[in-house]
């Protein structure tokens, strides 16, 4: 039985987010990681070493991902009232 190969969405790529990629792509060989980061330095970063395949907005990764973690403070990316 061939098993199905998720597309993990990391919300927060920074310290958190950059051990999960790391232990996601090499324990768990999931192959395709999208990032979403309010800072687009940590994108670039986690995208040169190799963390994240693509670097995508929240909307995308919601839309394009089978499984999405939070490793951020949610308040980072929800709206005030």
């Amino acid at each position: 039985m061939q098993e199905k190969e998720i597309t993990v969405a990391i919300i927060g790529i920074g310290l958190i987010g950059g051990s999960l990629a790391l232990d996601l792509r090499y324990k768990y060989a999931v192959k395709r990681i999208i990032g979403v980061d309010k800072n687009p330095d940590h994108l670039i970063r986690a995208k040169q070493l190799g963390l994240i395949d693509e670097a995508a907005t929240l909307k995308y990764a919601i839309e394009h991902s089978d499984l999405l973690v939070l490793a951020t403070l949610a308040v980072n990316y929800c709206q005030k009232y």
